[in-house]
């Protein structure tokens, strides 16, 4: 994902206290509010967070890696990613159907069967998470330690 440089996705995230605002002019264009450089686009930076925060759950990151082994019906997942709740559920796969990372195809039978599967945006995004959690893996010996050591620090002086 490219936003304009290495750090343009803290812009979306975190507002600088100081941006540099500059207005610009393209010859026939109108003139436009640029952030740092990026242009000023509040749908874009909406759009980013409402999708972190999606993914800040627990439950929509399980379902998407639980259907990167291959699409599944709703009772397959629910018993994959246990003990989610069948509303739990039912609302993270709205939100990731809505958002194209999974598709929902319905086939006529009696009863209804119902799939879901990744959408190759959705496979894109595993593969980032993966790499998260590789991450994580390679960091687990100092993020314990910085934990021990929070630990240690709040119960010795637990007011500062």
């Amino acid at each position: 994902m490219t936003l304009g440089g290495k750090n343009a996705l803290f812009r979306y995230l975190v507002p600088r206290k100081e941006p540099t605002l500059m207005k610009v002019a393209v010859p026939g264009q109108p003139a436009a509010w640029t952030v740092d450089g990026v242009p000023e686009r509040p749908e874009r930076c909406e759009l980013i967070r409402s999708m972190l925060g999606l993914l800040g759950q627990r439950w929509p990151v399980l379902v998407l890696q639980v259907l990167g082994n291959g699409p599944l019906r709703f009772n397959e997942l629910r018993r994959a990613v246990a003990p989610v709740t069948q509303r739990m559920l039912s609302a993270s796969l709205r939100g990731l159907e809505r958002d194209g990372l999974i598709t929902r195809t319905v086939y006529p039978s009696a009863p209804p069967k119902v799939e879901y599967k990744l959408t190759e945006a959705g496979r894109t995004l595993n593969v980032a998470l993966y790499n998260i959690a590789d991450w994580v893996d390679a960091n687990l010996e100092t993020v314990t330690a910085a934990r021990a050591a929070y630990g240690a620090k709040s119960l010795t002086h637990p007011l500062e």
